[in-house]
């Protein structure tokens, strides 16, 4: 299967994609697949960087009133452009690096609900469910969309993959998703309430 075929394999027809994965022979294919995706994604990501700066950061800066950390966040006032294409390299070799770490973590994870195969199958499953991540992610107002692509993804490679139920692996997923938002909001909840007393604070309350 051609690299732009198995793109739209994996986005279109993930339940035939993944009960096929294991054909491939080895981990070659999909490392090659996620060199190439991390590449282009990191390419557009630094390009957009480039253009706008860190946004996010600079607009959480200014809210909070801190001028010069708003100039700051923007990379092109930290760094050179030598110094920036450098971060852009090691960037990517680091996420290349961090897809067996991860992929690791995943097959545990797996392991510990029934999961039937291989890592190096596990490995697979992580780059391929990491298709809309790669291929999109860089751009910022779609990155939720994106995230729940993956994780729907994510639930039908590991059926098809370790042979797991779907219930299971929705489960698997899906209960420690609720756990860290739910710690998420609590988190932004104390947050919200300790900068509100340092308000009232300030203004003599």
């Amino acid at each position: 299967m051609d690299f732009i075929n198995k793109i739209k394999s994996v986005l279109t027809e993930p339940g035939r994609f993944f009960s096929t994965i294991g054909r491939e022979q080895g981990i070659t294919p999909a490392f090659v697949y996620y060199i190439v995706l991390t590449i282009f994604s990191a390419i557009l990501a630094y390009i957009v960087m480039i253009l706008t700066g860190n946004w996010s950061a600079r607009i959480m800066y200014s809210i909070l009133g801190a001028g010069e950390l708003a100039a700051m966040a923007d990379p092109r006032m930290l760094y050179s452009g030598g110094m920036m294409f450098f971060m852009f390299i090691i960037g990517i070799i680091i996420a290349i690096a961090l897809s067996f770490v991860i992929a690791g973590i995943l097959h545990v994870w797996i392991l510990i609900f029934g999961g039937k195969n291989k890592y190096s199958e596990t490995y697979k499953l992580y780059v391929y469910t990491s298709t809309p991540k790669l291929l999109l992610g860089w751009i910022p107002i779609v990155n939720l969309v994106i995230w729940i692509w993956g994780l729907v993804l994510l639930i039908i490679g590991t059926m098809k993959v370790h042979n797991i139920s779907k219930k299971r692996a929705i489960l698997m997923y899906v209960i420690p998703l609720i756990v860290i938002l739910a710690f998420m909001i609590l988190g932004i909840a104390m947050l919200g309430m300790t900068l509100a007393r340092v308000g009232m604070s300030g203004m003599g309350f």
